[in-house]
């Protein structure tokens, strides 16, 4: 007992001295001891969504994506931050947006990546929503993924766990950061919007591995108007340091991906990197709806008298040709 006691003494001196945390030894059970947000007092993400008790939001407008359609030059990187013990790895997988040299579609015009926080034409950014009129420039994305097929949303809708999230980190003004969600299907083919750069993935199973690619990261994504229906509530980054305070927009919209393909994630030597569910603590969900239509009674009146009319004499000849006949 003494021992077991000393080692866990250790490990949580460790874990509270280092900023250690990872999916494995040091996971989400560990993550308050060094980041107290982390802790599931706090309103935390991801969340089970039950679409029985959300709530409709008229203000919840389509999202518009500038420059999604270009052809970017990316860096695809494995970063792995290790202990000074080294047997100790935080382990994440991220599709960065990093200052190289990019190319606009067919006239090959090299652009100069600057700083997110400086708005240009450019830059991949967002507007709508309820963010309107103020734009949020992308930050990064990053993939969420499981043991197998079965697993690999953070996020939950009804119970069902989607096989893989892509989550899309954004940033507005007074550093508020914004966190966007789409989930993938399990298909029978594979997505050949895909291919471009999911066969890459093989080259960087370790610390340090990366390679640059062009993607156009609008073909990635479900068609725009297909991006319409959409849930919102406030949470927060689903790894340390778990800052709160982050809008999620999840699009009910579902990207669809084969198992072929699902595998090129799980080379990667991090075989996991979900974060488990967090209570909603009675945190309201939001879906996008659109307003109402608002008639008045004289219009209404109209627009039954209207109807109305054709109607009965239709019913009525039909009547009366039975009677003949």
């Amino acid at each position: 007992m003494k021992l077991f006691l000393a080692l866990l003494s250790f490990f949580i001196h460790l874990v509270q001295s280092q900023q250690y945390w990872n999916y494995d030894l040091f996971g989400y059970d560990m993550w308050p001891l060094q980041y107290p947000e982390c802790d599931k007092n706090n309103d935390q993400s991801p969340i089970d969504i039950n679409l029985n008790a959300v709530k409709a939001d008229y203000s919840l407008k389509p999202f518009k994506f500038f420059n999604f359609e270009i052809n970017y030059r990316w860096n695809i990187s494995f970063d792995e931050f290790s202990s000074n013990l080294g047997a100790f790895n935080v382990k994440k997988f991220y599709l960065l947006f990093i200052n190289l040299d990019s190319f606009i579609n067919n006239n090959q015009k090299k652009v100069k990546m600057r700083k997110l926080d400086t708005f240009d034409t450019a830059k991949l950014f967002v507007i709508g929503g309820d963010l309107e009129p103020e734009p949020f420039f992308l930050r990064e994305i990053k993939f969420q993924w499981g043991f197998n097929d079965y697993q690999g949303s953070e996020h939950l809708i009804d119970g069902i766990k989607y096989c893989l999230e892509m989550q899309l980190l954004l940033s507005g003004s007074a550093n508020r950061t914004v966190a966007m969600a789409f989930l993938f299907q399990r298909s029978t083919m594979d997505n050949v919007n895909l291919d471009p750069f999911i066969h890459q993935f093989s080259k960087i199973q370790n610390n340090g591995d990366q390679i640059q690619l062009s993607i156009i990261l609008s073909t990635m994504m479900p068609l725009t108007e297909k991006l319409e229906r959409y849930l919102k509530y406030s949470g927060s980054l689903t790894n340390p340091p778990c800052t709160t305070g982050i809008d999620w927009y999840i699009f009910l919209e579902p990207i669809r991906i084969s198992s072929k393909q699902l595998m090129n994630f799980r080379v990667n030597s991090q075989k996991n990197n979900l974060r488990e569910l967090q209570p909603l603590k009675g945190r309201p969900v939001f879906i996008s709806a659109k307003a109402p239509v608002v008639v008045s009674s004289a219009a209404s009146h109209r627009i039954l008298l209207h109807f109305s009319i054709p109607v009965v004499v239709t019913l009525l000849l039909f009547a009366l040709g039975k009677n003949i006949s």
